[in-house]
């Protein structure tokens, strides 16, 4: 999505929004409702170009900060997101149950950013608010991932035993609200393979739930006889998966296969 795009790609539940926002343009309640629906949308860049006037008019609002940084991420900038996890928190009350989300936010940004020691800082300030046993259990995840990368073993039995503990009691809340893991982490540490099924088969359940209202009507047709294959990846471009996958995809048989990518 890009900035000329127009806003007729918008789907259609969002006019209603649309045009209460006509109606009462300085709205900001509105104006984040809509920069939230248009996220939903995939739509992160027309989503930026709501939420931007918003903080030149409120620049410390917290939800406008929260969201602007979370598409920025979803955009790859990641740096510009990091920032806006600072100033909100520079400007929040350490005492707002929002406060422990935008360090977690932020540690995510430091770590994807390579700053991997800050990063750890940051989970472990959450951590310090939030105790371990009862915190979002994304945070000890990517703590316990962190600190393995780090090198860090101390009191390692005592760690892996306690995220153990609590990814099965994470588990058990059949809930598609629950957070998703990403099930690759999972690989660094030695717990059952029992584990590892239920972490993939969450994460497959949120990325069908996320996907469902993009879901077509019907399959499109295909020619009878004719397997259909889908090679379904992030990693296609200047990653290690591209570079060894792409010589496999010439010795599929056309006549047997239509092949995607």
């Amino acid at each position: 999505m890009t900035r000329s795009e127009s806003p007729a790609a918008v789907p259609e539940q969002n006019h209603t929004v649309q045009a209460a926002l006509v109606a009462d343009p300085d709205n900001t309640d509105l104006q984040l409702a809509y920069a939230r629906q248009l996220r939903q949308a995939a739509c992160y860049a027309q989503a930026v170009d709501v939420l931007r006037p918003l903080l030149r008019k409120a620049p410390h609002h917290v939800d406008a900060l929260l969201e602007l940084g979370g598409l920025l991420m979803l955009q790859g900038q990641v740096g510009l997101a990091q920032r806006c996890y600072v100033r909100l928190l520079r400007h929040q009350n350490v005492d707002s149950p929002l406060y422990p989300l935008a360090l977690f936010n932020l540690a995510q940004a430091l770590e994807e950013q390579g700053h991997l020691q800050q990063a750890l800082q940051a989970y472990e300030a959450v951590l310090r608010r939030e105790p371990s046993d009862t915190a979002d259990i994304r945070v000890l995840y990517h703590q316990a991932f962190l600190r393995l990368t780090l090198c860090d073993w101390q009191n390692y039995d005592e760690r892996i035993s306690q995220l153990q503990t609590r990814l099965t009691e994470h588990l058990k809340q059949d809930d598609v609200a629950q957070p998703a893991l990403a099930p690759l982490r999972l690989l660094s540490f030695p717990v059952p393979l029992a584990l590892h099924t239920c972490v993939a088969r969450r994460w497959s359940r949120h990325i069908s739930f996320a996907m469902a209202p993009w879901r077509a009507a019907a399959p499109p047709t295909r020619s009878p006889g004719v397997i259909r294959i889908g090679y379904l990846s992030a990693d296609f471009r200047q990653h290690a998966m591209g570079g060894l996958i792409h010589g496999l995809f010439r010795h599929h048989n056309r006549a047997q296969f239509e092949v995607f990518a």
